[in-house]
């Protein structure tokens, strides 16, 4: 089997299908117990990667493969993209390792580039969770301080739990906030299904929310 390739934009924190700015930077993971190919010995037997399925957009990555420090089976790729059109994109990127066996990757990324502040791609994982679940969003306001307000409420719609916290977003996807499955005073709540609204605020009074549902088991 071909290597083992893990994609993001920015950082691990994004999640297949959020939100980038319009020069966002593609990082991938590959790892294989032969070692990955990066001299693109054998034809079309280099690290490449197309852009929304258009191979005009097509590149080539070997020069961009780092290995991990002390390692021959993993490595990493950091390449920046630059103009992106606002709208939904995708990327494939393939790979091979030395045994001349090749595997490939796609990943979803939406370019946000008008300036609204807003929340996509809304998670809780896990779900169906049995004790705790973490809670998280895309969104479009990178290295900027956010105040996060977690609102969650029962099937009925009363009131659960509150959670807030404060934090610099250092990429475009919300830190994980963790809901431990209890309520407000501290009783782990009932199996059933949880409404959560998530609020985000910036520092200079921008807001943006989203809502999503859960499974308590």
């Amino acid at each position: 089997s071909g290597p083992s390739i893990r994609l993001f934009m920015n950082d691990t924190l994004f999640r297949n299908g959020g939100i980038t700015g319009p020069e966002p930077a593609l990082f991938a993971i590959l790892e294989d117990q032969g070692g990955i190919n990066t001299t693109g010995s054998g034809i079309g037997h280099d690290i490449t990667a197309v852009l929304d399925n258009n191979q005009n957009t097509s590149f080539v990555l070997n020069n961009y493969f780092e290995n991990d420090f002390d390692s021959y089976t993993r490595g990493s790729i950091l390449y920046n993209l630059y103009g992106l059109a606002k709208g939904s994109h995708s990327l494939r990127l393939k790979a091979w390792d030395n045994f001349n066996n090749s595997s490939e990757e796609l990943i979803h990324f939406i370019v946000e580039s008008d300036g609204r502040f807003i929340l996509t791609n809304l998670i809780n994982y896990p779900n169906p969770a049995t004790e705790s679940t973490k809670i998280s969003a895309g969104h479009n306001r990178p290295d900027e301080m956010l105040m996060i307000t977690i609102t969650i409420f029962d099937g009925s719609g009363r009131l659960v739990r509150i959670l807030k916290t404060t934090g610099l977003a250092s990429g475009y996807q919300l830190y994980p906030v963790t809901w431990d499955g209890r309520n407000s005073g501290g009783t782990r709540v009932e199996k059933g299904i949880y409404l959560y609204r998530v609020s985000v605020s910036t520092g200079n009074g921008e807001k943006a929310e989203a809502s999503g549902r859960m499974i308590i088991l």
